[in-house]
C-alpha cells in the first residue's frame, strides 16, 4: 500500500538513526542516504516496498528488481556499478528495521494490509457483511487509514468485479494485489473485469485530452 504517513515517519526515524551512527556526516550525506534507501518506492520499482525487507532472500529479489531498472529502464551498461549505492542503502535500512524488531513490527497493521482490505472488501461483494461493518472493522485493523479511504476501496474493488470504470485513484500496490487475487479466486473472466476497470481508471486520470 501506499503508506505515506508511515513512509514519512520511516524517513525522519532512519535520518535520526543515520545520524546518530554516523555523526560526522553532513545534512548532504545523510540526506542523500536517506533518498536513496526509499529509490525502490520513489521509482515504484517494486509492488510492495516493505515485503523487500522481511527476510534476505526478499531483500535480495529487491536488488534484482533495481538492477534490472537501471539496466532496462535507465539504460545502464553496467547496472551493479551504477545502482551500488542504492544497493548499499537499502542493506543500511534493512538494519535500521531489524534494529527496530523487524519490518512487520515496525510497520504495524499495515504491513499486510492489502491482505486485509481484500478479505472484507470480498465479504461485502459477496454478501457476507454490510459495507458499514466492514468499514468500521476496517478503521480499526488498517488503522493508517480513514473511513471514506475504506468505503472508496471496497467500491472500487466491485468496480474491478463487475468491469466497471472508476474514477478514484488506487495506490499501484493494493490494485496489483486486488487484480492478482480475483484472477486466483474468481477465474479468467472476472480477470479481465478488473483489468478493463483499472484500464478505464488509468485513461480517466492520465490519458490527455
Amino acid at each position: 500500500m501506499d503508506l505515506q504517513n508511515t513512509i514519512s515517519r520511516a524517513k525522519q526515524e532512519y535520518k535520526a538513526y543515520l545520524q546518530e551512527q554516523h555523526p560526522q556526516w553532513t545534512e548532504d550525506v545523510l540526506s542523500k542516504h536517506v533518498t536513496d534507501a526509499f529509490y525502490l518506492y520513489q521509482k515504484s520499482i517494486v509492488v510492495a516496498f516493505w515485503k523487500c525487507f522481511v527476510s534476505n532472500e526478499a531483500l535480495q529479489e529487491a536488488k534484482q528488481e533495481l538492477y534490472e531498472y537501471f539496466r532496462v529502464e535507465l539504460g545502464q551498461v553496467n547496472a551493479q556499478d551504477s545502482a551500488s549505492n542504492h544497493v548499499t542503502a537499502l542493506e543500511q535500512f534493512k538494519q535500521f528495521l531489524d534494529a527496530k524488531g523487524g519490518v512487520q513490527k515496525y510497520v504495524g497493521p499495515e504491513y499486510d494490509g492489502e491482505a486485509t482490505i481484500y478479505q472484507y472488501a470480498k465479504m461485502v461483494y459477496e454478501g457476507e457483511i454490510a459495507p458499514e461493518v466492514a468499514v468500521a472493522d476496517l478503521c480499526k485493523a488498517v488503522p493508517g487509514f480513514g473511513a471514506s479511504y475504506h468505503k472508496m476501496i471496497i467500491s472500487i474493488f466491485a468496480a474491478m468485479m463487475t468491469g466497471k470504470g472508476y474514477l478514484r485513484r488506487c495506490n499501484v500496490e493494493l490494485t496489483v494485489y486486488f487484480v492478482k487475487h480475483i484472477a486466483q479466486d474468481y477465474g479468467q473472466d472476472r480477470l479481465h473485469n478488473a483489468l478493463q476497470a483499472v484500464y478505464a481508471n488509468i485513461r480517466y486520470n492520465f490519458e490527455k485530452s
